[in-house]
């Protein structure tokens, strides 16, 4: 059996698929983690719903007084963000100090706490 890759570019898009796809269903944004899994035993089956092109997932923002930070928002954006810098300059620093400048660039903040490894920045 072959693994289904889908590239979606709207959060309602990769909703069905999660609904829907070929289990398992993995989601892929930055990848710094799931690849290097796939390196040990890649997956024969299953759906991989890739996540990068959805812009909604990736804002940082104020909302309502509170500030919204998207899930697919990387380090690199949380590192470089004139709004964080200015009201959460703590969480400028944590994402300053996450891997090398690869990994801030690709890892995003969902994935860091989806995967919760204890290994992980």
């Amino acid at each position: 059996m072959a693994v289904r890759v889908e590239i979606v570019d709207a959060l309602p898009q990769a909703l069905r698929l999660l609904a829907e796809g070929r289990p398992p269903v993995h989601l892929l944004a930055g990848g710094t983690d799931l690849l290097v899994e796939w390196r040990r035993r890649a997956p024969d089956s299953g759906t991989v719903v890739v996540l990068g092109r959805i812009g909604e997932l990736q804002v940082v923002e104020e909302r309502r007084g509170g500030i919204f930070i998207g899930a697919g928002v990387t380090h690199a954006a949380l590192r470089d963000s004139a709004l964080l810098q200015a009201r959460i300059p703590a969480l400028v620093a944590a994402a300053s100090g996450v891997g090398s400048r690869q990994i801030q660039s690709a890892g995003t903040v969902g994935g860091n706490i989806a995967n919760a490894s204890p290994a992980a920045d």
